[in-house]
């Protein structure tokens, strides 16, 4: 039983290798090779036709990248004068600030001198009047005491 196994898988390798059989021919119909030359005709459109957008892609972006190119240029070369002009804003603005200050300190000192110089005034004839009640009373005084 091996024997005849063996004996079989040889001369099946043997004419397997030797006799390799027929290769296996393919036919096409003359419609299929219309149909097959249809698609490869469409696809060769479609390639074209993608290229073409590709193209017109690329063309979009390198003009969207100098507009971007200039609108920076632009940018910088506008933005040391906006920030000069905003720093002399912000300048005047202090200064305007410093001088409403300035004021504002002035009339509030002004005040204060006023006050101080009524007070002062309030003061001297608080004194004086003092002085006026006392003198007669130093008197009075004197002259009830002395009797």
């Amino acid at each position: 039983m091996w024997l005849r196994f063996i004996l079989s898988a040889l001369l099946f390798v043997c004419f397997g290798l030797v006799f390799p059989g027929a290769e296996a021919q393919y036919r096409i119909t003359e419609s299929q090779l219309q149909s097959i030359e249809a698609s490869l005709e469409t696809l060769e459109r479609d390639r074209r036709s993608w290229e073409s957008q590709a193209r017109g892609l690329r063309n979009e972006a390198e003009s969207l990248n100098a507009q971007l190119r200039l609108e920076r240029e632009n940018y910088s070369r506008l933005e040391t004068p906006f920030n000069r002009y905003e720093a002399s804003q912000l300048k005047a603005q202090a200064e305007m600030e410093t001088e409403k200050n300035r004021a504002v300190l002035e009339r509030i000192q002004a005040e204060l001198e006023t006050r101080k110089a009524k007070t002062q005034r309030n003061n001297l004839g608080a004194a004086l009047i003092l002085v006026l009640v006392l003198i007669p009373a130093f008197f009075i005084a004197k002259r009830f005491f002395t009797r």
